[in-house]
């Protein structure tokens, strides 16, 4: 018996490039947020997604929501793609939770 339903592979990591709707001279964050969000509707493992909306959130003052996000991201990289974040998520979640609002546009460099 045949089966009708499609093997879904996940996009090749050079090809998840995010085009942010923002830059690390815009300060619209919450812009940058929905475009992000809708991104990972099609592609809810995509950690360079994740990483923006984390810092996002953070640069307007919701550590929390930006904590909750990693934890989005680590759930769907589990869920789909049965792996751990990267490295660069996992760092820039650790500044986030444990470091001080006032530096946190000084991650910028670790996104996008």
């Amino acid at each position: 018996m045949v089966s009708n339903q499609l093997a879904i592979s996940p996009p090749r990591k050079e090809d998840r490039t995010v085009n942010l709707p923002c830059s690390k001279e815009k300060t619209d964050y919450e812009k940058c947020i929905r475009h992000l969000q809708s991104l990972l509707l099609s592609d809810p493992t995509n950690e360079e997604a994740h990483r923006m909306i984390m810092l996002s959130y953070a640069l307007l003052g919701s550590r929390s929501a930006a904590i909750r996000q990693f934890k989005v991201c680590e759930d769907n990289l589990k869920k789909y793609l049965d792996i751990e974040p990267e490295p660069e998520t996992v760092n820039l979640h650790k500044k986030i939770k444990h470091g001080n609002p006032k530096d946190y546009r000084k991650l910028l460099n670790l996104v996008g």
